[in-house]
């Protein structure tokens, strides 16, 4: 006899038996496509209730939008802003 308790002598397929429907939803959730940062975020900071986080992370979004546009044209417009 195994002296190891998570060792089984029963065969896997008996095991498996009762896990056909969880397999069949296995694969519809794999072959779904995963979500996007910003969906993913977004489900994080409502799973976990973040909420707090949500105006630190649209500002720097904000600062990284107008980071990425002071070297173009709208450049003057951004600086009429402060």
């Amino acid at each position: 006899m195994n002296e190891e308790p998570w060792v089984s002598d029963s065969n896997a397929s008996d095991r498996d038996a009762g896990d056909v429907s969880s397999r069949g939803e296995f694969e519809k959730l794999a072959e779904e496509k995963p979500p996007g940062f910003f969906a993913e975020l977004l489900g994080f900071l409502g799973s976990e209730r973040k909420w707090w986080l949500f105006p630190l992370v649209a500002f720097l979004l904000l600062v990284g939008v107008l980071l990425m546009f002071s070297g173009s044209a709208i450049a003057p417009f951004i600086y009429t802003l402060f």
